[in-house]
């Protein structure tokens, strides 16, 4: 008689609440995109993103960044705070509106599709060794950024009914939308470009704008002082470190300016009008 063998089935965590905010880059490989242009995308994201959680306090230990090459999600999972993904969400997005202000090239300006949403998942090991997420929650997370329209933050009904009483956000929800997820409708709020900022997107980006001032000329560069702020038309904003003293009349100044991504050192004479007054 054949003797069945079975292996013991593994031990799994229990599962733990993960909130989670999933980010992904509107037309990301569209045609007129370089590698080089979705490149400085990505480290951009990056550097918002850092930026926001850095914010919001909430610690390595405490969170899971999972790269989705146009994108990421973030798996939080402290859960303490009911409202820390969809905080998270709207600070990334007001984030992004400023940087793109920054830039000149069209092809590096980009929006997102944010989804928020938790769950009940699975916190398990990767194939090298790194902390992942298992579970319905981060494939509902997925799902319904795809559903998400470009600058607007998609909030699941579980969001919204831990959220939706506080004044911060009250304001912010409307009409409930529907989107079907594996056979079933699922129920989520759609927050449009400057909900809660009170402006458009556009209106963000023109705001950030209107701060350029004029041109600097040379009465203007005797004035500037270390720390002050310039605007490049290539480089874009800029802060002076250093500033030699104002010399002979027409001369200029000795300057190193510390751009977002690189050092600039010149004598500041805007010969050619690249250099504005950041206002």
């Amino acid at each position: 008689m054949a003797v069945k063998f079975e292996l013991p089935k593994k031990e799994l965590p229990k599962r733990r609440l993960v909130q989670y905010v999933f980010l992904d880059v509107v037309e990301f490989t569209r045609p007129d995109r370089s590698d080089e242009d979705m490149a400085r995308i990505i480290l951009t994201l990056n550097d918002v993103v850092q930026h926001a959680l850095s914010q919001a306090s909430i610690r390595r230990q405490n969170r899971i960044v999972l790269p989705t090459g146009d994108g990421m999600c973030i798996a939080l999972l402290n859960g303490k705070v009911h409202d820390t993904p969809l905080q998270l969400a709207l600070d990334i997005r007001r984030s992004v509106d400023g940087q793109n202000a920054f830039f000149l090239d069209e092809t590096e300006r980009f929006q997102l599709r944010i989804s928020v949403h938790q769950n009940h998942d699975f916190v398990l090991p990767d194939f090298n060794g790194n902390r992942n997420v298992f579970g319905q929650g981060i494939n509902t997370a997925a799902r319904l950024n795809h559903a998400c329209h470009p600058s607007h933050i998609a909030v699941s009904h579980v969001v919204h009914e831990s959220t939706w009483r506080d004044p911060k956000y009250m304001k912010l929800y409307d009409t409930p939308q529907e989107v079907p997820i594996k056979g079933q409708t699922f129920k989520y709020y759609s927050l449009g470009p400057g909900l809660g900022e009170g402006v458009s997107l556009m209106e963000i980006i023109g705001r950030y704008k209107s701060r350029i001032g004029p041109k600097l000329m040379l009465d203007d560069i005797s004035r500037l002082n270390v720390g002050d702020q310039v605007f490049h038309a290539v480089y874009g904003l800029g802060t002076i470190r250093t500033i030699a003293a104002p010399g002979r009349a027409g001369s200029g100044r000795q300057v190193i300016i510390d751009f977002r991504d690189n050092e600039h050192s010149v004598r500041l004479t805007n010969e050619k009008g690249n250099y504005h007054r950041w206002i």
